[in-house]
Parts: C-alpha cells; sequence; structure tokens
C-alpha cells in the first residue's frame, strides 16, 4: 500500500465517527504554521462525476481559501489542493402504499450518496497539513439544490480551518 493511499485511509478512519453525524470533520496538522501559506494551485484529483457539482466544489474552496488570504496561482504555489470525490446511487424503498386491500405498490426514491475528501499538502511534501471529508446524501436531479448543499458543508468544513481570515490592510 502506498503511503498515500494509507495517508488518505487513515483520514477517512480518523473522520467517519465525526462525519457521519455532521456531514463533515477535518484534521490538520498542528505543527503546520499556516501563516506562511500564502499561495494555492489546484491539483489533479478524482472530480464529481457532474460538471455543475465539480464547478460548486473548486469554487467554494477557492472562496475558503482567498477569503482566508490566499492566492489561487498556476506557477510557484506553497500548497496543493486535491478533491477526492466519490458517488454512488441507488434506490431507496421509503414505504408501502396501500392503495387497494389486497394491493400495495412500494415507493422508491432514488438517492446519491457521496464522499469528498480535500487535502491540502505543502508543494515538495507528500505529508498533508490538512484532511477534510464531506460526506452527504440526497434525492432528486435537481444539480442546482445540489451545488448549494455543496456551498454550504464546504462553507461549514472551513470553518474552523486554522489560516485566519484576511483582513484589510
Amino acid at each position: 500500500m502506498s503511503r498515500r493511499t494509507c495517508q488518505i485511509a487513515t483520514a477517512v478512519v480518523l473522520l467517519a465517527t465525526s462525519a457521519v453525524a455532521g456531514d463533515v470533520g477535518a484534521i490538520y496538522d498542528e505543527e503546520a504554521d499556516f501563516s506562511k501559506y500564502r499561495t494555492y494551485a489546484w491539483r489533479e484529483g478524482m472530480p464529481a462525476g457532474q460538471p455543475r457539482i465539480q464547478q460548486a466544489i473548486v469554487g467554494s474552496i477557492d472562496y475558503e481559501l482567498q477569503t482566508r488570504g490566499w492566492k489561487l496561482v498556476k506557477d510557484g504555489a506553497d500548497v496543493f489542493v486535491r478533491t477526492t470525490v466519490a458517488t454512488m446511487s441507488g434506490f431507496d424503498r421509503s414505504s408501502n402504499i396501500y392503495l387497494f386491500p389486497f394491493y400495495s405498490a412500494m415507493e422508491l426514491k432514488d438517492i446519491t450518496e457521496g464522499t469528498m475528501l480535500v487535502d491540502i499538502t505543502p508543494v515538495g511534501s507528500e505529508k498533508p497539513i490538512f484532511h477534510g471529508l464531506v460526506k452527504a446524501s440526497g434525492s432528486g436531479p435537481n444539480p442546482e439544490k445540489k451545488a448549494k448543499r455543496v456551498k454550504k458543508l464546504i462553507n461549514k468544513l472551513f470553518k474552523d480551518f486554522p489560516a485566519l481570515p484576511a483582513t484589510g490592510s
């Protein structure tokens, strides 16, 4: 098992219990000096299957980092940001609908469950300084509602991010 795979597996195990209750959880390197990081670049990860959702993920993370004074750059970044998104769709049998004394029908709902990992790793290092986990589930095909929920969850994920919000100077 590669070191990267082991780190991701450890993050998932550590964060799983907190994410079940609140949909989000994060751990970070308490020894890392987040004040020295000012620029970031995106690293290829595993994107969401729906372009609108991926756009919401990237846009929300950009917003959260930039409100903390970090700047998105193409070259010369201090850290790399990578997301890994996995989704699973299925059906949930929520209830039986009784129409006649001898006839009933099942109500099936299309449910999508998703998990997203966010890793922030200093350039030149393999050790992330921040691991975030977002778990969500929902039904329905409306991508706008899903994107709105993604934004709220990412905002919640970065609520206790160690880098302080930027101040006007």
